[in-house]
């Protein structure tokens, strides 16, 4: 690595590294002057990250123009969703169910002593009806 590079390398390396030692409104100060363009962000973390990238790009060049070919290719053959199909969820939800969880709207019976005792399962719920029944104690069935 020749002197310059490496020197312009310390240099940026003590730039980012400065940037966590500012305040919010300083980084977005930052961030314009960097960007030019103002940031919608207030968060530390992001703005710190976002503008270390854009040192580190500057400093050591951007991709290359054949990856940003490439990834235009990508970008423009995926078929981009915002939602899963409903038969995937469908799919996980059956292989994610515990078998000793009772169906969503089953009824559940159970005797206790004399008294017969009947409820709705609104979720998930155990065959037991513990907590998760209607939000109220079950009921007597006569």
């Amino acid at each position: 690595m020749s002197e310059t590079k490496r020197h312009q390398s310390a240099r940026m390396l003590r730039d980012i590294d400065g940037l966590r030692y500012l305040t919010v409104g300083q980084l977005r100060a930052k961030y314009l002057e960097v960007f030019r363009q103002a940031s919608c962000s207030n968060h530390k973390q992001f703005l710190v990250r976002r503008i270390a990238w854009r040192l580190q790009a500057n400093a050591e060049g951007d991709l290359s123009e054949r990856a940003r070919r490439r990834a235009e290719q990508i970008a423009e053959e995926a078929d981009l969703r915002v939602r899963a199909p409903e038969s995937f969820l469908k799919e996980q939800a059956e292989r994610n169910r515990d078998p000793r969880l009772s169906p969503t709207g089953t009824w559940l019976n159970r005797q206790f002593k004399a008294t017969r005792y009947q409820w709705r399962c609104w979720r998930r719920c155990l065959a037991t009806g513990s907590k998760c029944i209607d939000r109220s104690a079950p009921w007597r069935v006569r």
